[in-house]
């Protein structure tokens, strides 16, 4: 009698068990299936940001097509800026981009999606890269250059009024103003600024 209670409880366990597993793995899938419809891109786009990010050897590379749609209204600001989910939420909002509709055919969307994603913060990797997600926690998806605390932090010295008060520049999200045509290609280098109204900073 003893064993046979043995038996049943051991085949009671191992189903629970399975059980249990069934439902995390369903709970799993779920989850990824949720993940994957919240934003446009789909598995398959997803194998192609790994797989470009991986063969892509140009870090601060600018998509052609990337600056030619986004760069006809302002900066097409460096990839590595912003963490892919920055990206995302930024694309799939185009139709209200900050008070503009700035959409995409559908074309354009999945290949300046990738080609974002892929050299995003965090999915390329870098010293800057690493630098700049020291700066933003888990749970921000910073959406404007101005809101980035490492580009805060990079011009702090700066005084407001050379910055928001110069009409010439405006706000930090501005780049170009003061780094002129480099901005373009990612390059931000403090010895080569030269601010509007004022001249190169050697403060």
């Amino acid at each position: 009698m003893n064993k046979f209670i043995e038996k049943l409880r051991w085949f009671i366990g191992i189903g629970l068990l399975v059980a249990a597993f069934g439902v995390g793995f369903i709970g799993l899938a779920n989850g990824n299936l949720d993940a994957n419809q919240e934003y446009k891109i789909d598995v398959k786009q997803q194998s192609e940001v790994v797989a470009f990010a991986n063969n892509n050897t140009a870090k601060y590379q600018v998509d052609s097509e990337y600056k030619d749609e986004c760069g006809s209204c302002h900066l097409a600001y460096p990839a590595n800026f912003f963490p892919a989910r920055s990206w995302r939420v930024i694309m799939d909002s185009l139709d209200n981009h900050f008070g503009e509709n700035a959409e995409l055919d559908e074309a354009s969307y999945k290949r300046i999606m990738v080609f974002l994603t892929a050299n995003s913060a965090d999915v390329k990797g870098g010293r800057r890269e690493a630098r700049i997600l020291k700066y933003i926690s888990a749970n921000d998806t910073p959406l404007r250059i101005t809101e980035l605390k490492y580009v805060k932090h990079k011009h702090h010295e700066i005084p407001s009024r050379l910055v928001a008060g110069n009409p010439q520049v405006g706000s930090l999200g501005k780049c170009e103003a003061c780094h002129g045509d480099k901005a373009i290609n990612g390059v931000f280098n403090e010895h080569t600024v030269d601010i509007p109204g004022h001249g190169p900073w050697d403060d």
